[in-house]
């Protein structure tokens, strides 16, 4: 299974453990059109996540081989309140019991994902921009955030192949300094391999 893969199931079973212990009803999966389709939208609160994207790999060490890879992703917070889409955001409180808003499932979603690695090796993950989504439902009383968490990981590239047209490297030259160093060769060696 590729490290995508991995970190994004670990994301969902992380989420939907910490988000159950806080006694809400929140559906956690991966994003898949729910908020164009109205069963989507009928099954709100809800948190799902997709893999946004990686950023340019850069090279660790002289070697190539080991590159460290950026990653992020996105997490669309859903909520619905018919009172309206403020109490939707804020949440409201009605007698003695709270709704949720998607205010509060924000912070519980970063709570529950930043700083943590999953036991994968990766960087932990830091929390990214923040920002609210129009779904086009504007009498439904419906807000819609997007998170974004950003990690890294290493991946590790095979050897490239020699390629018939490059040339063997059949010589080595070598300089010595003796000291006091003066700046000049004081020996030289050429080794020279038998291919």
């Amino acid at each position: 299974m590729s490290v995508i893969a991995q970190i994004e199931d670990a994301m969902i079973n992380r989420l939907r453990t910490t988000l159950q212990a806080t006694g809400y009803k929140v559906d956690v999966d991966s994003y898949a059109g729910q908020l164009e389709d109205d069963r989507g939208v009928r099954r709100l609160p809800a948190v799902w996540l997709y893999f946004e994207g990686g950023g340019e790999p850069k090279p660790v060490g002289t070697s190539r081989q080991k590159w460290l890879i950026p990653l992020t992703w996105s997490i669309l917070i859903a909520t619905q309140n018919l009172r309206g889409e403020r109490e939707a955001r804020t949440g409201l409180v009605a007698g003695t019991r709270n709704e949720l808003g998607s205010y509060q499932l924000q912070s519980d979603v970063r709570r529950s994902l930043i700083n943590q690695d999953f036991g994968l090796p990766i960087d932990q993950m830091r929390p990214g921009k923040t920002k609210a989504l129009s779904v086009g439902k504007q009498d439904g009383g419906i807000s819609v955030y997007s998170l974004q968490c950003h990690t890294k990981y290493v991946e590790i590239m095979p050897e490239a192949a020699a390629n018939a047209s490059d040339p063997d490297w059949l010589r080595t030259g070598l300089n010595y300094f003796l000291q006091p160093d003066d700046g000049k060769v004081d020996a030289s060696d050429l080794v020279t391999l038998n291919p």
